[in-house]
């Protein structure tokens, strides 16, 4: 289904401002059923003895889970007469053996067969002959058995475990844009609906009502977290980098900036692109920013190691080390790198392909690794519908494909995807989702904010973990 984007045009112009910076490319069993055993043949009564014919066996009865119920036992034959000697009477004959029982459960079992009339007594010098023995009575009709269990021909696995579906944290949102997360909270910024009314928002991550934590904010963009408080990028009104209490306390400018996109914290020290093509940093205790790079392209998307500072800019992977030195170029060639993220033994990022004004026309972005040291990056997801941002997490990469846009209409192919750090193929952790952007990832969840396709349509999502 394909959508109109009612009020994109304004709506997506936050967007595209914010994120194209100075560039053209823009940025940011069933067991078969079987029929049961037969039933046992009675014995026959002993030949030349005056007794009764055996009784019918008992017919076994069916086997468990089974439908079909025992045969009934087939009578015993009926006595002879006894023989007379000297002119005697003979003896009266056994009576025909009873029928047997039928078989219990299942499909009715069959009647045991009637025994046979006895012979009469041998006569011998002048005897009598004896009277021939009653016939067997027939065997009862065995009752009918519970039907079998169906087969399950529904081809899921009932000891499989559900797959886990998408859970809204918040909706009715102006334009979210980045999201942090904490032991306890999902934080995140809304743009706003106009220039001046942006708003930091928190909510726990169990669920419950959002908290609005700052208002009147510039089109805040990214942010992130320390132990107290919360850090945020504001792109217009000149460009500042932001600091509250995670409460929304105290609310400060850290340091000016110049329509800075993304923003990064370690213990001490926050670290921002700029749009003029700088990546400065400042401690996170206050004071005097300082230059770690100048004149790059269309900086974005930025990420820190232990030592290092990793961007993206228009065509690659830009590096610095966080105490100053000479700039790297660590990758080039591609095509509008969005967002990176950094671990100890790669860099990832995702490229966002036929990006233009904060847009895609088609689907041919890309998630990319390159492992330290290694002279070229690996593909690890192609053919994706705009990717513009990524979490990395213990072996699981996480990234957002925004989607794509065939002029004002958007073609609601939004989704949260995930891939193995070593490769194979990705898999989509949560489909249809209307324009989504920011992304985190804690031990349990990954959260991520979508923009939706009007005003105060957006929605702060997480999925558990697969």
């Amino acid at each position: 289904m394909r959508h109109t984007a009612g009020l994109v045009s304004v709506l997506f112009s936050l967007t595209a401002v914010f994120l194209s910076c100075s560039s053209s490319d823009g940025t940011p069993v069933g067991t078969p059923l079987s029929q049961g055993g037969s039933g046992a043949t009675s014995a026959d009564a002993a030949p030349d003895h005056a007794i009764g014919g055996g009784s019918g066996g008992a017919a076994q009865d069916a086997q468990p889970d089974h439908s079909g119920g025992g045969s009934g036992g087939v009578s015993g034959s009926s006595g002879y007469g006894g023989t007379h000697v000297d002119g005697g009477s003979g003896g009266s004959s056994g009576d025909g053996g009873a029928g047997g029982v039928s078989g219990t459960g299942g499909v009715s079992g069959t009647g045991g067969v009637a025994g046979n009339g006895g012979y009469g007594g041998t006569i011998t010098d002048g005897g009598s002959g004896g009277s021939s023995g009653d016939a067997g009575s027939a065997g009862l009709a065995g009752s009918a058995g519970d039907g079998g269990s169906e087969p399950d021909d529904s081809g899921v696995d009932p000891d499989a475990t559900p797959s886990p579906v998408p859970v809204t944290l918040a909706s009715g949102q102006p334009m979210p844009l980045g999201i942090a997360v904490d032991a306890d909270h999902v934080y995140w910024s809304n743009q706003g609906a106009s220039a001046n009314q942006g708003e930091l928002r928190s909510a726990a991550i169990a669920g419950g009502a959002n908290q609005v934590l700052v208002t009147a904010q510039p089109s805040p963009g990214e942010l992130a977290l320390d132990a107290t408080h919360l850090f945020w990028v504001n792109y217009l009104s000149g460009g500042a980098v932001m600091l509250a209490g995670k409460d929304g306390a105290a609310v400060q400018m850290l340091a000016s900036a110049v329509g800075p996109a993304g923003i990064a914290l370690d213990a001490d020290t926050a670290y921002w692109t700029n749009a003029d093509g700088s990546i400065r940093k400042v401690s996170t205790a206050g004071g005097a920013s300082s230059s770690l790079a100048s004149g790059t392209q269309s900086p974005r998307g930025i990420a820190l190691d232990d030592t290092k500072v990793y961007w993206t800019v228009a065509d690659g992977i830009d590096s610095v080390p966080k105490a100053g030195g000479a700039l790297t170029q660590v990758v080039t060639g591609e095509s509008s790198p969005q967002a990176v993220a950094v671990t100890p033994m790669a860099i990832y990022w995702v490229s966002a392909g036929s990006f233009s004004q904060g847009v895609c026309s088609n689907p041919d972005g890309a998630v990319m690794k390159l492992t330290k040291g290694a002279s070229a990056p690996v593909q690890l997801a192609s053919a994706q519908a705009c990717p513009v941002r990524i979490a990395v997490d213990g072996d699981r990469v996480y990234w957002s494909n925004a989607g794509t846009w065939k002029g004002a209409v958007y073609d609601n192919n939004g989704s949260i995807m995930q891939v193995h750090t070593v490769g194979g193929a990705p898999s989509v952790l949560a489909p249809a989702q209307l324009v989504p952007w920011g992304i985190a990832v804690d031990a349990v969840n990954v959260y991520w904010v979508t923009q939706g396709l009007g005003a105060s349509t957006g929605t702060v999502m997480k999925i558990a973990r697969q």
